[in-house]
């Protein structure tokens, strides 16, 4: 076993497991779709031992396979992870087994009476009542972390490789556990836990087991890269584009260097927004350097982890000078511009090619520098597909917001937090795929103050209504917030600065369907350096 190299790279891939309906146990009839949960764990990648794989099917001739099998990063035991992982219980802490970092494994069963393959051996089922693997024999230790002892009613009967060397797609180190009889990762036994005695697993007495592993069953379908700018002390600013690491479904892997590397070519990058052209094959990014918005585009083919090829585009007919954050989306077949100059004028612009922009719209309430602006699109593609556009800052006690289904004709309507006033000093929109869209926002006098969001209901923010993120985050009234989705609000992220520390920022990942955290990263600011504009961007595949 191996890990991946942590390295400092742009994108984190958003992926999702190929499920296989391939279930001998009580599940045979569900369709089994799972996606990993949990928060992030510093365990090492168990899916990138191999580079390829060979079905069980091919590997052992005449017996059938089963899939959906991972590992927990808790307690380093081999899971079922069907349909909502039904009873699924990790001695760590006796909640759901987590298939954070994990591969898909696959193990084969027998049927119809089928003898035992040579250099195989039987005796393994499944427990119904913790999901766990264990090795089922008159004497054998037995011990379930549901209570009680494993239960292997409904279970096929499994049988798992034993060798010196694994072929192939097979991943061998894992163990028999001779206290509760449970399979387990041997080089990770100090991260163990066993429900017989509250410690790590034991190896002694093992053989050498083999597990048929496939990393390669994923279907890529994002790119997410996390943007931070960094201010340094001295009133200088450096940044860019940093990030590193895969999303497998629910987990990021690698977690990004601490601290965050910054790169020579992005020396005085403030703050950036992507919008995405697939009709184009390209991505186009916003970002401001020197307080000046410029525009940069990237071929969308050519982009892989740690390779952001950017192309600076000529200078615009127009100067956008700003100290804000500012919005940036393509929208039918143009692109716009959701922006406040240095002076608190915000308006709204458009470009076919981000070098001519046309001014559209502007918002009143002129007269302060440090508006917070964002711009999503909803529906992209479809008929109901829709700009939304947003300005928040001081003296206002709500957020304005801004949408348009043609980008000519703009509806302006206003969210209000609650009727005894306060300021935003920042808030930031996240599209969700019906249609709808997110708002996240901080608001408050000075210091540290809570993070709370809100969903639109039928195009329309319900006012004086806000929700608390999961386990109440806050950041310092100074500072800046952003938010994305992968379409909708069970999975969100959110990305902020401590509010106790200007240097140290966070990535969180939420269900805000059922009020969890799903992740947590944290990234600190190079020696000397503090936090000012983080934000974080998908970058669909096409």
């Amino acid at each position: 076993m191996r890990s991946r190299i942590i390295s400092a790279a742009l994108l984190v891939l958003i992926l999702l497991p190929i499920i296989e309906n391939c279930n001998p146990h009580e599940h045979e009839s569900e369709k089994e779709v799972s996606f990993l949960s949990g928060l992030l764990s510093s365990a090492k990648n168990l899916s990138s031992t191999h580079t390829h794989s060979v079905s069980a099917q091919d590997v052992i001739s005449g017996m059938s396979a089963q899939s959906n099998w991972a590992w927990c990063h808790k307690c380093n035991g081999l899971f079922y992870r069907g349909a909502d992982q039904p009873n699924s219980i990790c001695p760590r802490d006796n909640k759901p087994h987590e298939a954070i970092l994990s591969g898909n494994y696959v193990i084969p069963y027998l049927s119809n009476g089928q003898p035992t393959p040579s250099g195989y051996q039987d005796h393994w089922h499944w427990c119904r009542n913790c999901q766990a693997i264990w090795y089922d024999s008159p004497g054998a230790p037995n011990v379930c972390p549901n209570g009680g002892t494993h239960n292997a009613t409904g279970s096929a009967s499994y049988v798992l490789g034993l060798t010196s060397t694994s072929p192939n797609s097979q991943q061998d180190g894992w163990r028999w556990c001779n206290q509760c009889g449970a399979l387990h990762y041997g080089p990770y036994v100090s991260q163990s836990m066993c429900p017989a005695t509250h410690g790590n697993h034991s190896t002694s007495g093992s053989g050498n087991y083999y597990v048929d592993f496939q990393p390669n069953q994923m279907i890529t379908m994002n790119q997410m890269e996390l943007a931070l700018s960094v201010e340094t002390s001295s009133g200088g600013y450096t940044g860019g584009f940093s990030a590193a690491g895969q999303i497998l479904a629910q987990s990021i892997y690698p977690a990004p260097t601490n601290p965050i590397p910054y790169y020579p070519q992005n020396l005085g990058v403030q703050g950036i927004k992507i919008a995405n052209a697939p009709d184009r094959g390209l991505s186009y990014i916003a970002y401001s350097k020197g307080n000046i918005i410029r525009f940069a585009s990237a071929q969308r083919n050519q982009i892989t982890p740690g390779n952001f090829p950017k192309t600076d585009l000529p200078a615009s007919n127009f100067t956008f000078s700003t100290l804000s954050s500012f919005g940036f989306v393509y929208f039918k077949g143009n692109f716009y511009l959701n922006y406040s100059d240095t002076q608190g004028n915000q308006a709204i612009y458009r470009s076919s090619d981000c070098i001519s922009w046309t001014y559209l719209t502007s918002y009143s309430g002129a007269g302060a520098y440090n508006y917070t602006l964002s711009a999503v699109v909803t529906g992209a593609g479809s008929a109901a597909e829709k700009i939304w556009a947003t300005f928040a800052g001081p003296g206002l006690n709500g957020v304005r917001i801004r949408t348009s289904t043609d980008g000519s004709n703009w509806n302006s309507s206003y969210y209000y937090y609650d009727n005894n006033g306060g300021d935003a000093s920042s808030a930031q929109l996240a599209a969700l795929s019906n249609g709808e869209t997110i708002l996240a926002f901080m608001r408050g006098g000075v210091g540290s103050v809570p993070l709370q969001y809100v969903t639109s209901v039928s195009g329309t923010f319900p006012n004086y209504t806000s929700n608390i993120f999961p386990n109440s985050p806050s950041s310092n009234v100074f500072r800046e917030i952003d938010i994305v989705s992968t379409g909708t609000s069970s999975d969100v992220f959110l990305t902020y600065i401590d509010s106790g520390s200007q240097s140290t920022a966070y990535l969180k990942r939420y269900n805000l369907q059922n009020g969890t955290e799903l992740q947590s990263t944290t990234y600190t600011a190079p020696s000397g350096g503090v936090f000012q504009k983080p934000s974080v961007n998908l970058i669909p595949i096409f």
